[in-house]
């Protein structure tokens, strides 16, 4: 039986942006998904002028050793990532 999850949505900033085109509406807690012992978080992360996005799979609150992790630098890009995680966990849950 294959496992679907139902991910619970915490908060989320990202998804009604359609451009980044002003960057204070960008910030770290742009986005944040729960399923059991495993979070789905994004958000914006500047260092000086430049920035980028950062989406991070946290399984069992262990923040400090992410086991998913991928950096993007536009808006669509770090939607994109948010389903690639997604289904990244779907597989490591559907695994025998």
């Amino acid at each position: 039986m294959k496992l679907t999850i139902q991910w619970k949505i915490i908060k989320d900033d990202l998804s009604p942006l359609s451009s980044v085109d002003d960057e204070t509406f960008l910030y770290e807690d742009m986005f944040q998904a729960s399923y059991e012992n495993i979070v789905l978080d994004c958000g914006w992360y500047a260092d000086g002028i430049d920035g980028r996005f950062i989406t991070f799979g946290i399984k069992d609150f262990n923040w400090d050793n992410p086991i998913f992790k991928m950096e993007t630098y536009k808006l669509e890009d770090a939607k994109w990532s948010l389903l690639i995680a997604q289904s990244y966990f779907e597989r490591i849950l559907n695994s025998p």
